[in-house]
C-alpha cells in the first residue's frame, strides 16, 4: 500500500509540474504575443497534459525566435540610423536595442531612415558638385586650402566630410564668395588690360612687347592683377611726360567711340574740352574721364550698337539693290550673278525686319533703364528708318526722272542732228547665201553733199535740209538688190 501511495503521489507531483509548466508557458506566450503584437495558438483540450505542455513550449520557442528576429532588425535600424546621423551631423533618435518595437514604431523608424538616406544622397551630390566648382575656382584664382574643411575638398576625400547643415552652408558660402571674387577679378583684369592696351597704343609700344607681357601674366589671380596694375602705373608715369601726344591720341579714341555709338554732332560739341588747346594734365584728365565713360557705355550696350551697325549694312545693301534695279547691265548674267543677287535680296528681306524689331525692343529696355531717349545720329531709331525709306523713294524717283530727261534730250538731239539707225546683227539661216549690199560690190557715183552753215553759225548736213519727200525717199533696191538666184527660185 505504501508503494502504491508513493507512486500516486509522484504521479500527482509530475501532473502538477506539467500544469505549472503549462501555465508558465501560457503566461510567456501571452507576454510575447503582446510584445510582438501577434497571437499564439491554444492547445486542443482533448490533448493530454504532456502534449499540451509540449505544444505551449513550442509556441514559446517560436515566439522567442520571432522576438530575436525583431531585435536583430531593431539593432540594424539603430546602427543604420546612427551611421546616417553621424554622416549628416545629427543626433539619432533613441532606440533601445533590447526592446522590440511596435509595428507603428518600426514603421516610423524605417520612414525616418529612408528620409535620412535620401537626404544623405542629395547632400553627397551637392557636395560633389560644390567641391568640383570650388576646385575650379581655386585653380582660376590660384588659391590653396588653408583650413581643415578646405583640405578635405582639395584632397578629394569627400567621404570623410560631414554633411551637416553647417558644412553645407559653408560650402555654398565659399562657392558664392569665390564666384564673386573671380567675377570681380575678371572685370578688373579686363578693365586694366583695356586701359593698358590704350596706353600702349598711345605710347606706340611694339606689338611684340605687348604680347610678351600678356602671355606672362595670364589668368585672374590676385598676383596677376597686381602685376597688371604695376604696368598700368608705369605707363601712367610715362604718359605725363607726353601730354600733347596723349591728348591727341585720346581724342582719336573718343572719335572712334562716337562713330561706333552714332553720336550726333551737337552732342559731340557739348564736350568742349575736345576743342580746347590748353594742353595740360587737367585737359588730359577730362579726356580720359570722357573716354572711360564712353568705353563703359559701349561695353554695357555693345550688343545694341553692333545690331544697329549690322542693320545699317543690310540697309546699304538693300539700297544698292534698289538703285541697280533699273540698270540694264545687271542682266549680264555671267557667273550666275542674277541668281546670287536674288538670293541676297531674299536674305535681306528676311533679316532686315527681324533685326529692326530686335533693336526696337532693346531700345525700349535701354530708355527705361536710362530714363532718356536713345538716338542714332541725333534721331530716334524709328524716325531714322522712315527717313531712310523716304530718301530711297525720292532717290529712285530722281533716277527715274533723270533717265526720262536723258531720253528726251537724246530724242531732241536726234531730231536736230539726225540719228544713225542701229545696226542689228542678222543671223545667217543654214543653207542661204549671204547677200552683199550693192554699194559694197560696185561703186555708184553719188552726189556729194556739203554741209550748210545755219544763220547761228552751226554746221548742219545738207541731208537734213528741207526738200521734197519724194526726192528724199531712198531706193532700197538700189542699196540692197535681191539675189538673182533667189528671185528665180521664188
Amino acid at each position: 500500500v505504501s508503494t502504491q501511495s508513493t507512486g500516486v503521489a509522484e504521479e500527482r507531483q509530475r501532473r502538477d509540474g506539467y500544469v505549472k509548466n503549462i501555465d508558465k508557458c501560457r503566461d510567456e506566450c501571452e507576454r510575447l504575443a503582446e510584445e510582438l503584437e501577434t497571437e499564439y495558438k491554444e492547445p486542443d483540450e482533448r490533448l493530454t497534459i504532456l502534449k499540451k505542455e509540449k505544444f505551449l513550449r513550442d509556441q514559446v520557442k517560436q515566439l522567442l525566435k520571432e522576438r530575436q528576429i525583431r531585435l536583430r532588425e531593431v539593432i540594424s535600424l539603430r546602427t543604420t540610423e546612427g551611421e546616417l546621423c553621424a554622416r549628416l551631423g545629427r543626433i539619432p533618435e533613441y532606440i533601445q536595442s533590447d526592446t522590440v518595437l511596435t509595428k507603428d514604431q518600426l514603421k516610423e523608424a524605417k520612414t525616418r531612415i529612408s528620409m535620412l538616406t535620401s537626404e544623405k544622397n542629395k547632400r553627397e551630390i551637392k557636395l560633389a558638385i560644390a567641391a568640383k566648382d570650388i576646385l575650379e575656382l581655386w585653380t582660376a584664382l590660384v588659391i590653396k586650402a588653408r583650413t581643415e574643411r578646405e583640405e578635405f575638398i582639395e584632397s578629394g576625400n569627400l567621404d570623410s566630410f560631414q554633411l551637416s547643415n553647417e558644412n553645407m552652408t559653408w560650402l555654398e558660402q565659399v562657392k558664392q564668395s569665390l564666384t564673386i571674387q573671380l567675377d570681380e577679378n575678371k572685370n578688373l583684369q579686363k578693365t586694366l588690360v583695356l586701359k593698358l592696351e590704350s596706353l600702349w597704343s598711345r605710347m606706340e609700344l611694339p606689338t611684340e612687347d605687348r604680347t610678351a607681357f600678356l602671355e606672362q601674366h595670364q589668368g585672374f589671380s590676385d598676383a596677376v592683377i597686381v602685376k597688371i596694375k604695376e604696368e598700368v602705373q608705369k605707363m601712367e608715369e610715362l604718359k605725363l611726360q607726353n601730354l600733347e601726344k596723349f591728348i591727341r591720341l585720346t581724342r582719336e579714341e573718343i572719335e572712334r567711340y562716337w562713330e561706333k555709338m552714332f553720336v550726333a554732332e551737337e552732342d559731340k560739341r557739348l564736350f568742349t574740352a575736345f576743342y580746347s588747346e590748353n594742353i595740360g594734365e587737367n585737359l588730359l584728365a577730362e579726356h580720359e574721364i570722357k573716354l572711360d565713360t564712353l568705353s563703359n557705355d559701349y561695353t554695357r550696350d555693345e550688343a545694341l550698337y553692333k545690331d544697329i551697325m549690322t542693320r545699317n549694312k543690310l540697309w546699304a545693301a538693300w539700297e544698292e539693290f534698289e538703285c541697280r534695279e533699273s540698270d540694264p547691265n545687271r542682266f549680264d548674267n555671267r557667273g550666275g550673278k542674277l541668281l546670287l543677287e536674288e538670293k541676297q535680296r531674299k536674305k535681306i528681306l528676311r533679316d532686315l525686319p527681324k533685326i529692326e524689331e530686335s533693336i526696337q525692343r532693346q531700345i525700349v529696355v535701354w530708355e527705361k533703364e536710362n530714363e532718356r531717349l536713345f538716338t542714332v545720329h541725333g534721331h530716334k531709331f524709328t524716325d531714322l528708318i522712315n527717313n531712310q525709306k523716304e530718301e530711297l523713294a525720292l532717290k529712285k524717283e530722281q533716277m527715274k526722272e533723270n533717265k526720262l530727261r536723258a531720253k528726251e534730250e537724246a530724242m531732241q538731239k536726234d531730231l536736230t542732228y539726225g540719228s544713225t539707225p542701229a545696226k542689228t546683227p542678222k543671223r545667217r539661216i543654214a543653207g542661204t547665201q549671204i547677200l552683199t549690199p550693192a554699194n559694197k560690190r560696185t561703186k555708184v557715183a553719188t552726189p556729194t553733199r556739203t554741209p550748210t552753215r545755219t544763220p547761228r553759225g552751226k554746221f548742219v548736213h545738207s541731208s537734213l535740209m528741207a526738200r521734197s519727200p519724194m526726192k528724199g525717199t531712198p531706193n532700197k533696191d538700189k542699196n540692197f538688190p535681191r539675189s538673182t538666184d533667189h528671185h528665180e527660185s521664188s
